[in-house]
Formats: C-alpha cells, sequence, structure tokens
C-alpha cells in the first residue's frame, strides 16, 4: 500500500508541474492531489492517523477545487467564452481552437 501511496505522489506532482501550461484551476487541483498524496504516504510510512485525517481534510479541498474546474471548463465550452475565472496561463490564452478539417471526416486536428 505505502509504494503505491509513494508512486500515486510522485505521479500526482509530475501532473501538476505539466499542468503549468493550462490554467490556475488545473494547477490547485493536481497540487491539492500531490499534497494530500505526500501527506498520506508520510501517514502510512509512519503510522499516524493524525496526518491520515489532515490528508482526508486536503482531498476534500481537492475535491472542490475539481468541482469548481470542472464547471468552469464545461461552461466555457458551453458559452464560448470564460463563465468562472480558471487564470489561464499565456501559452493556453495563444493556443489554437481545436479545429475539424476540412475533407478528413472522423480527423479532428489539435488533439
Amino acid at each position: 500500500m505505502a509504494r503505491r501511496v509513494n508512486t500515486s505522489c510522485c505521479i500526482t506532482r509530475a501532473g501538476a508541474a505539466a499542468s503549468l501550461a493550462t490554467n490556475a484551476g488545473l494547477v490547485s487541483v493536481l497540487t491539492l492531489l500531490a499534497a494530500g498524496s505526500t501527506i498520506m504516504a508520510v501517514a502510512t510510512f509512519t503510522g499516524s492517523d493524525g496526518l491520515r485525517v489532515v490528508s482526508g481534510y486536503v482531498f476534500m479541498v481537492s475535491a472542490l477545487a475539481a468541482w469548481y474546474t470542472a464547471t468552469a471548463l464545461m461552461l466555457e465550452e458551453t458559452f464560448g467564452r470564460s463563465i468562472l475565472p480558471l487564470g489561464k496561463s499565456e501559452h493556453a490564452q495563444h493556443r489554437a481552437n481545436v479545429t475539424i478539417g476540412l475533407g478528413e471526416p472522423g480527423v479532428v486536428h489539435g488533439q
């Protein structure tokens, strides 16, 4: 169990670093998940019940951040404009939208 928790912590940290090119909402979700995973790994290694409780609260806050981010992304896709602010990075603001190519059925460019 401890090895899985430690691995999930490292993978989530890598995702948080990669998300710096997208928006602050995704960065916050993955950073909170990485923090919760780190605290849970330490709690698992030390057997601390107090740290397990703290990691649970961090995971709950990350769930709220994930809900907000997902809602903001769905509203932005639906209405074609930003409804809830996400704090897009410079890279994400200048990225081209995904478009369907001409004469290429079933092919979506930009993904």
